[in-house]
């Protein structure tokens, strides 16, 4: 996947800007295709009137219809504003209409939202993939000698799965499976420190929640 990091004001009241900003849409679909992506993300910026969510869904039909013909999805991350909501964001969906735009769920989206369950439960079965993105981890404690091997070697307590701090993993991974979904949890690491290791904590830490999920 492809993100656009930028918000792009699709709701904005200058017709230039609205061209361009669809203009830019398109282009990173563009990439997408020339990278081989499945989907592009973009945010939206725009107040939650009725007026820009029209404006919106004109704009972004013209996206779409670009993204159709690329076969490449276009997703709708969280956004302040029209997008923050799950309602609103699922009927600009349905506004918008065709078979290759949906969503972008966010585990830390869904944190802030302060009822991360339902926020994902609506969310998901809309989804492009599912941005398992985290923050911050405990540091694990050093593994403790636990026997002898026959080498004479201490052997090593095999290392606990890293401890996820921000806010806990396994009930949004239960969330995002409880309405079926079996696409992609992407990794994304937004915290600071090392990157690498960031991302391999998240890896462990996430194996460890689906597998709770699983086996409950």
């Amino acid at each position: 996947m492809l993100i656009e990091p930028r918000p792009l004001a699709f709701a904005s009241l200058d017709e230039e800007e609205g061209e361009r900003v669809v203009e830019r849409a398109k282009r990173v679909l563009q990439a997408g295709g020339l990278l081989g992506c499945n989907a592009v993300a973009v945010r939206v910026e725009a107040g939650t009137t009725d007026e820009s969510e029209e404006i919106v869904a004109e704009r972004l039909r013209a996206v779409v219809e670009r993204a159709e013909k690329l076969e490449v999805n276009l997703a709708l991350s969280p956004a302040p504003g029209l997008t923050a909501e799950p309602t609103r964001l699922t009927e600009l969906i349905k506004s918008v209409g065709g078979f290759r735009i949906g969503t972008l769920p966010d585990f830390q989206a869904a944190a802030a939202s302060g009822d991360a369950v339902p926020y994902l439960r609506r969310l998901t079965p809309y989804a492009v993939a599912v941005s398992a993105s985290t923050v911050s981890f405990a540091v694990p404690a050093s593994t403790k000698p636990r026997k002898k091997s026959d080498s004479g070697a201490e052997a090593q307590d095999e290392a606990p799965p890293p401890e996820h701090t921000a806010y806990p993993l396994e009930p949004m991974v239960r969330a995002v499976f409880s309405v079926g979904f079996d696409g992609n949890l992407a990794v994304e690491y937004r915290g600071g420190g090392d990157a690498t290791l960031g991302v391999k904590m998240s890896r462990a830490a996430l194996e460890d929640a689906i597998r709770r999920a699983v086996e409950a």
